[in-house]
């Protein structure tokens, strides 16, 4: 992700020399970290796979939910057959009803699921805007060294 990127980077050229560095200054090993790094977010075919897995994930992540409240529904509407014996009754424990826990248990989901969507959209924000700001300093650079500035 953008962290192994900085971390390139970072092997490469230092923060302030990279800072300060004047058109042409840097060396020949930040031009092809910046090829490399153009090739490798610069791949349509890559770009395909991904954004076809990331479909797949999201039809998931919308069908989980719904298919969470099916399953609740279903074991409320088994609860209420009267005469239905649960799991608890059977051992003879004061355990809660199987359908409540499952229904704690798909709240809990519900909740961590969110979190981890609000999670993963702003990694890849993050990784946005770090591909962004390298293209951006790749061009700067690029221009500052064809136009001899």
């Amino acid at each position: 992700g953008g962290e192994g990127l900085a971390e390139e980077v970072a092997a490469v050229e230092s923060d302030e020399r990279l800072a300060n560095a004047e058109a042409g200054e840097l060396g020949g090993a930040f031009r092809s970290l910046l090829r490399d790094v153009s090739k490798r977010y610069g791949d349509p075919a890559r770009l395909q796979d991904y954004a076809v897995a990331r479909e797949k994930v999201d039809k998931v992540k919308e069908l989980m939910p719904d298919n969470i409240r099916k399953i609740l529904e279903a074991h409320a509407a088994f609860d209420a057959v009267p005469g239905a014996v649960t799991v608890g009754a059977v051992a003879g424990s004061a355990a809660a009803a199987p359908s409540e826990e499952i229904s704690d248990c798909a709240s809990q989901f519900l909740k961590q699921s969110v979190g981890v969507r609000r999670e993963v959209k702003l990694r890849n924000v993050r990784l946005k805007v770090l591909v962004a700001a390298c293209t951006s300093v790749f061009v700067i650079y690029t221009s500052m060294v064809v136009l001899g500035l």
